[in-house]
């Protein structure tokens, strides 16, 4: 009896089952030879392809790698004058002095005095945004937006939770894109807003919340986590059980823009340029093929900063907005991944 994971992979087998279709029109067949999602196999014309659910059959292993090591593509880009946010990583120390474990006072009193040395002016104040997040995830998971040092340290360790390091950066503010990239040239970008919500006199924040975002609201309504993010609204005064009044808009600064996490989507056909050049360097830099570039313009005539690359960008909630563009999209993706079965794929028995 071979290994097999005893919890699907539902995550994934949701992701590309929104280009299962497009496989079949082009007559390929996408399955799950483990029967826990976790490793796909793509067939078409007697040549297969297996691969790992996490990485993407046109992204090479070790470019994928690179692109979720969120430290180690900071670097590559930093290197090469790509501008990034200002940021430390921070580490889970495994021994200290003999101990199998650190004092979270300890790691709070290091992280602390790099945090000073880092942004010593915005650690001056209480009001400051920092951005922490684990070092290796997606989707938006372990990312938070702190005011001030304090609540920022206090944070910092629930990050381990998600791996083995994290990251604390400046928030960046300005307009948030989403660039797709395939083989070199833009597919797609859109900017990512915040969940905004409109009042109607009936229903509460909750009740909207269900309507507008399952997912969303599975994160959002837990009281206290709600509680902080309507102080970063500048709305300290609702909470989920407010009516809204009739017209009263109420817009949500989420910890991420992704569109999984609450954000929505809007269509640029002709997006800044100094934003596809930052992009497109960014996604050649990774050796990347097939990605999602994150990326924030603080003002109109300013530079671009890269946010994140993510490798394996998905369109399930993307298509929730925009469900014809959504499949003209995965078609030409599809095709390009066809292509390359085609090519470098395994003859099947």
């Amino acid at each position: 009896m071979g290994y097999r994971s005893t919890v699907p992979n539902t995550r994934f087998s949701s992701k590309f089952a929104v280009m299962d279709e497009a496989f079949r029109r082009l007559g390929a067949v996408l399955d799950s030879p483990s029967g826990d999602t976790f490793v796909w196999r793509l067939t078409i014309d007697g040549r297969c392809l297996t691969f790992f659910a996490e990485t993407f059959p046109l992204n090479t292993a070790s470019a994928w790698r690179l692109a979720r090591d969120k430290l180690a593509s900071y670097q590559v880009l930093e290197a090469a004058g790509v501008r990034i946010p200002r940021g430390l990583a921070y580490f889970k120390p495994s021994r200290v002095a003999g101990a199998t474990h650190v004092e979270p006072q300890r790691l709070v009193e290091t992280l602390e005095e790099q945090l000073r040395q880092t942004f010593p002016d915005e650690c001056q104040g209480p009001e400051s945004l920092f951005v922490v997040k684990p070092g290796e995830a997606s989707g938006g998971a372990g990312v938070r937006i702190c005011r001030g040092i304090k609540e920022t340290l206090a944070y910092a360790a629930q990050v381990f939770d998600w791996g083995h390091y994290g990251l604390v950066q400046e928030f960046v503010r300005g307009a948030e894109y989403r660039v797709v990239i395939l083989n070199g040239a833009c597919l797609l970008t859109y900017e990512r807003t915040n969940a905004s919500l409109t009042g109607d006199g009936l229903r509460s924040i909750e009740e909207l919340l269900r309507q507008i975002n399952p997912q969303l609201c599975v994160s959002l309504c837990l009281a206290t986590n709600f509680e902080r993010l309507a102080k970063l609204s500048a709305r300290p005064e609702v909470t989920l059980k407010s009516v809204l009044a009739p017209g009263d808009q109420l817009e949500l600064c989420l910890e991420a823009n992704n569109l999984s996490q609450g954000g929505r989507p809007i269509v640029h056909p002709q997006p800044p340029a100094s934003i596809l050049k930052s992009a497109l360097r960014a996604h050649a830099l990774l050796g990347l093929s097939f990605s999602g570039v994150d990326i924030r313009l603080p003002s109109a005539d300013a530079e671009p900063v890269i946010l994140e690359v993510n490798a394996n960008p998905g369109f399930m909630f993307f298509r929730q907005y925009y469900p014809e563009l959504t499949d003209g999209l995965v078609d030409k993706i599809a095709a390009a991944i066809v292509q390359f079965v085609h090519k470098h794929g395994e003859r099947s028995m």
